[in-house]
């Protein structure tokens, strides 16, 4: 798939994990198509402390500060359960 950006042509390769399309997504600057895919890695392994911190990062950068600091408080939350290696 191609998506104009700018003056310029990228090619947006949709295949990968969404934690992989939701990092290119943020490197991009794109917040919500990164918040979207952040919430489907979720849906695959919702008790992971780092995915909520990327989740409410991207959700900050949207203006949803109430949804982001919900999902900064999970990721707290999840940390302080998470085992000691």
């Amino acid at each position: 798939m191609l998506r104009f950006r700018g003056w310029w042509i990228e090619r947006v390769n949709a295949s990968g994990s969404p934690r992989i399309r939701a990092k290119r997504a943020q490197d991009a600057r794109e917040w919500e198509l990164a918040a979207r895919f952040y919430v489907d890695e979720l849906n695959r392994n919702v008790d992971d402390p780092a995915i909520w911190v990327q989740l409410s990062h991207a959700l900050k950068e949207t203006g949803k500060i109430s949804a982001a600091e919900i999902a900064y408080r999970k990721a707290t939350t999840l940390s302080r359960k998470a085992p000691l290696q």
